[in-house]
């Protein structure tokens, strides 16, 4: 073979590695993009829990969380301390919230955490639910500070963006979870723009509430989105009790409508009769497709 010839081919292959590399970049990038997401509130270490108290089942929360394995899940009532438990236990995720009292360390958190290997953190903030969002405090009838933490993420595998939104809506005030749920549309328009997004947590209402009712108008409702059955009980909130409390589904995750929901659960798994946490951790698989 003369010299010519094997320049030809080097240069042959050459452009056949770039080719293929090229071609397979393209191929990632036009791909669907599957995650695995759940929101759960652990509830927060309370010393009045008595046989459910923190100690006697955070090894049941870690369970949860380390066989279903989420790429991104967002906690509500987690007390600092809870929090850098969690983390020690979860070393493949990076958590990401601030206390709502102080927008540091005290109050509870709604820390989002997501897997380092699959995404890496390009932007994130907490903004208060109250009439000046950019500062601790609460607004209206709120019987305390409620806040939602959000980060912007890029897929590494996909190279896709992705928003979360995670929060805990107030326990007592009326009119504040109302503005709570416009507060939440405006924020996500602002933040997310047209780019996926979840938003997920807490919200202390039924599904007939006017604030959740508001906010399935804008967004998809995983359990009712999703295109198998949704797996396990209604409710999500069950207090310590031996069987879940009727009709009290009040842990949501909502979606975009470009969202495809492959699966929906509500996890009620027991320890000896005993639940993880006064809710139940709420998980989807769903498709992005933009």
């Amino acid at each position: 073979m003369s010299c010519y010839d094997c320049q030809n081919l080097r240069s042959l292959s050459s452009y056949l590695i770039i080719l293929l590399c090229v071609s397979g970049s393209k191929m990632l990038l036009s791909q669907h993009a599957e995650y695995k997401v759940m929101t759960f509130n652990i509830r927060y270490d309370n010393p009045d829990d008595g046989e459910n108290i923190w100690s006697k089942r955070k090894n049941h929360v870690m369970e949860i969380l380390q066989w279903y394995s989420p790429d991104i899940c967002g906690m509500q009532e987690v007390l600092y301390q809870q929090l850098e438990e969690i983390k020690l236990t979860l070393p493949d995720y990076q958590a990401v919230g601030v206390g709502r009292n102080d927008g540091k360390r005290e109050g509870e958190f709604c820390p989002i955490f997501f897997n380092v290997s699959r995404f890496s953190l390009l932007e994130h903030n907490t903004f208060w639910l109250s009439e000046t969002p950019s500062i601790p405090g609460k607004s209206w009838d709120a019987a305390l500070p409620r806040i939602v933490t959000w980060v912007k993420l890029i897929d590494n595998k996909y190279k896709k963006e992705i928003y979360v939104f995670n929060t805990h809506f107030d326990h007592v005030g009326t009119k504040a979870r109302s503005e709570s749920a416009r507060i939440i549309y405006q924020k996500v328009s602002e933040i997310a723009g047209s780019n996926a997004f979840i938003i997920m947590g807490d919200f202390n209402l039924t599904p007939e509430a006017e604030p959740i009712v508001f906010l399935a108008s804008q967004y998809q409702d995983a359990y009712h989105a999703t295109k198998s059955q949704p797996f396990g009980p209604f409710s999500t909130f069950n207090g310590f009790l031996p069987a879940e409390v009727p009709d009290k589904r009040i842990d949501y995750i909502f979606l975009p409508p470009n969202i495809e929901v492959q699966k929906y659960g509500t996890l009620s798994h027991t320890w000896g009769g005993k639940f993880a946490s006064d809710h139940h951790p709420v998980y989807c698989e769903f498709i992005n497709r933009k």
